[in-house]
């Protein structure tokens, strides 16, 4: 999918609050109908510069910054960086 133009104010506001700079262009972005029952997720980071988006999910502006923090951090699955604190960006979003 393409991203909307909301997701590259996103992606400056997240560099600017992380103090981290990045590529938004190297994202790929995968839309889903829904993550398996199971799981809890409404979106998800990969080490391959992925982000995939539950439909319901891909307006929700909290849930996709999360991701692009991810992007940014490379990672950083234990949410410890400080830069979740400082984008004021909630650790369970993703």
């Amino acid at each position: 999918m393409l991203p909307p133009p909301m997701y590259q104010g996103l992606w400056d506001h997240v560099e600017a609050c992380s103090d981290r700079t990045g590529d938004f262009e190297r994202l790929r972005w995968y839309w889903v109908r829904s993550f398996p029952r199971e799981a809890t997720a409404r979106a998800q980071w990969n080490e391959r510069h992925e982000i995939t988006l539950a439909l319901a999910a891909v307006d929700n502006r909290g849930v996709v910054a999360h991701e692009l923090l991810h992007e940014l951090l490379d990672g950083d699955p234990g949410h410890e960086d400080r830069a979740w604190e400082a984008c004021r960006i909630p650790k369970g979003d993703g």
